[in-house]
């Protein structure tokens, strides 16, 4: 038997809400993240974080990106009967089991190739969490099913703080080596408690091989879309990691940290949002463009200042939240936050793809770019952290803009509409980069706390200014979007 619908709210309130609760949950989840991170930083030295780094390359290609794409399979073939569920389970459990054996075998021979004799400790003990992910995965599916962004919302407040905690009490441990596993598997353990507190799923013994055929099918393209979508992180891991050293990799992940805090507050609350809207409006084609103009406009409005804003105070972030041992982090992490430059056009595109049920479109797009990216960033990474990053964000920025190009044509939509509800964004952004840069040359300031009191309100006074002053109308139309006001429907043009 199907398991019972609940109700469900409209499209125009499931996006207000999901807005709402990802940015809430994003705000706390991310905030105490910066203070964990901060005190693990006080023990964990960059070489940890490199190698745990190194272990995740593979782990994560399971847990993090293997988890999305099943769950949104689950969730595009809408079938949540108990055998379906429990053939997900079962096949996701082998998967994990399989993964699991090869890290443990494979441990050793990772540890010589990058000379890094902890990985072959940390890769098997971090790739425990798969025993995990499959219970994690459908139970996810189930809650976003629901569209209950809520309860998404309190298991990722809970595992940040737990695993946090777990994490922070290791650190400052004579096994301090192990901080960052441990808060890992504390995260992933409170996350599954949570989790199954609120979806009471248990699996069933049953198995369907049609049900497992379809569903893994489904899963595995998906996953090859998200993994190639993403590949050129781990491309970019991977051959520091093997040119410069695991501490070399270690300034990249802590660049990336800050980089992922703002990413939960800004981008997490329009990220959860594609696949399932998308998928209930895909019939509707014309609905899927204003809905596509709607999103991308208010991610240029949004994300476009704030990672370019990081990355015109990246120096000055690291001197004053780091030690003298990541000080060469600041200008790795001023070159990730300028991927904000490409973040409207393209981002978000293997998640476009995926609502609009084209991953096979989107795979191809995405092995086009593999090929290019990795030679450019293999050649780059022998001369450091920096070029390598560089190479990576200009191949894929370039990629992130024919995506696009080509999801504009397959929702019938206009690319100068798109440039125009992008506009304020851009226009904002290069008014906020010429303020701080002026400032920074004519008036001389001394000591990265100063810096930072006077170009960050700077930045967001004339950014702020410049959208009130000459896109005032746009503004004010994405604020009804999210607000859910008078006219404030997705299917508004914007203005």
């Amino acid at each position: 038997m199907a398991e019972p619908d609940q109700a469900r709210p409209s499209v125009n309130a499931a996006v207000r809400q999901g807005f709402i609760w990802n940015l809430l949950n994003f705000l706390f989840s991310q905030g105490a993240g910066l203070l964990i991170f901060i005190t693990l930083s006080r023990a964990v030295s960059p070489a940890i974080f490199g190698v745990f780094a190194l272990a995740a390359i593979l782990v994560d290609l399971f847990t993090l990106q293997g988890r999305w794409a099943a769950m949104d399979a689950l969730i595009q073939r809408q079938d949540f009967t108990k055998t379906a569920l429990s053939t997900a389970f079962l096949c996701l459990t082998g998967v994990a089991g399989v993964v699991l054996i090869a890290s443990v075998i494979g441990s050793g021979v990772a540890a010589r190739a990058f000379e890094e004799p902890m990985l072959g400790h940390v890769l098997p003990a971090l790739a425990l969490t798969l025993v995990f992910t499959p219970p994690i995965i459908v139970m996810e599916a189930l809650i976003m099913r629901r569209l209950l962004f809520r309860a998404q919302a309190i298991r990722s407040i809970i595992g940040t703080l737990v695993g946090g905690a777990a994490g922070i009490a290791v650190a400052f441990s004579p096994a301090v080596e192990w901080a960052l596993v441990a808060q890992r598997l504390a995260s992933t353990l409170v996350t599954v408690g949570v989790l199954f507190a609120y979806t009471r799923w248990f699996p069933a013994w049953e198995f369907d091989r049609a049900s497992a055929a379809s569903f893994l099918r489904r899963a595995a393209q998906l996953w090859g879309t998200t993994v190639l979508a993403t590949a050129h992180v781990r491309v970019i891991e991977a051959f520091v990691g093997l040119r410069s050293g695991a501490e070399a990799l270690g300034l990249i992940a802590v660049a990336r940290r800050f980089e992922t805090l703002l990413h939960g507050p800004v981008t997490g609350p329009i990220q959860g949002l594609w696949v399932p809207v998308l998928s209930a409006l895909r019939d509707d084609k014309a609905e899927s463009w204003k809905l596509f103009l709607r999103l991308s406009q208010l991610t240029a409005l949004i994300a476009l200042p704030t990672f370019v804003g990081l990355g015109l105070v990246a120096d000055e972030v690291v001197s004053l939240l780091l030690d003298h041992r990541y000080s060469g982090a600041g200008v790795v992490l001023m070159v990730i936050a300028a991927q904000g430059v490409f973040m409207p056009m393209g981002f978000f595109a293997n998640l476009v793809f995926a609502g609009l049920d084209r991953s096979d479109l989107s795979l191809k797009l995405s092995l086009a770019n593999l090929a290019v990216v990795t030679p450019a960033v293999w050649l780059a990474a022998q001369h450091g952290p920096v070029p390598a990053l560089l190479a990576g964000l200009i191949v894929m920025g370039v990629a992130g803009i024919i995506a696009t190009l080509v999801q504009i044509r397959m929702l019938g939509g206009r690319v100068s509409a798109f440039l125009l509800a992008l506009a304020p964004g851009y226009s904002g952004a290069a008014a906020m980069i010429v303020a701080v840069l002026l400032l920074d040359a004519l008036i001389p300031i001394e000591g990265a706390l100063l810096e930072l009191l006077c170009f960050a309100p700077l930045g967001a006074a004339v950014y702020v200014g410049w959208l009130l002053a000459f896109h005032r109308g746009q503004l004010l139309e994405a604020w009804r979007f999210l607000s859910h006001r008078r006219g404030a429907t997705i299917g508004a043009e914007p203005a």
